[in-house]
C-alpha cells in the first residue's frame, strides 16, 4: 500500500474514533405534568399505546391522548352526540378495524380513529353494572 493511502485510512480512523468523544450527546428533555395544567385530574385508570404511537390514559373525568408532545382530553359535550359518553372512563381495549374501545359506566364508548367519532354500546343487562374490564376474544368479539 502506498504511503498516501496508509495516511488516508490512518487519519479517517484517527477522525471515527476521536470524533464521537469530543462530540456531545443530546440531554434529553423532561418537563413534569401537573393536575389542572396538565392533567384533568390525579386519579389514572388505565393506560394503552396504540398502533400509531400514540398513549392513552383513562381519568376520573376524561379520555387522554398524548402525542409526545402535548395531551388531547376527550370529554362529554351533551351538545355533540359523537362525543364520548357522560361518566368516568376506567379500562381501554384495541380493536382491529382502527378503533379504540372505552369502558363508561355500565356501557362502552368505541371511538373511531378515522372519523374521531365515539359510538355508544348499552348492554341489554337489567342490572346495569358498571363495566370495569374489556377481554378481546380472538376472533375480534370483546
Amino acid at each position: 500500500m502506498r504511503l498516501t493511502a496508509k495516511l488516508a485510512i490512518g487519519t479517517t480512523l484517527v477522525l471515527l474514533v476521536i470524533a464521537p468523544a469530543g462530540m456531545a450527546a443530546p440531554q434529553p428533555s423532561f418537563r413534569f405534568a401537573t393536575i389542572g395544567a396538565d392533567l384533568p385530574d390525579p386519579q389514572v385508570g388505565d393506560v394503552l399505546q396504540d398502533d400509531q404511537g400514540f398513549i392513552w390514559f383513562t381519568t376520573g373525568s376524561a379520555l387522554l391522548r398524548y402525542d409526545g408532545y402535548e395531551l388531547v382530553a376527550f370529554r362529554h359535550d351533551p351538545d355533540d352526540e359523537a362525543s364520548i359518553a357522560a361518566g368516568q372512563p376506567y379500562q381501554l381495549a384495541l380493536d382491529d378495524s382502527g378503533g379504540l374501545f372505552v369502558t363508561i359506566g355500565s356501557g362502552v364508548d368505541r371511538l373511531d380513529f378515522a372519523s374521531g367519532r365515539f359510538e355508544r354500546f348499552v348492554p341489554a343487562s337489567p342490572d346495569r353494572r358498571p363495566i370495569v374490564e374489556l377481554l378481546a376474544h380472538s376472533d375480534g368479539r370483546l
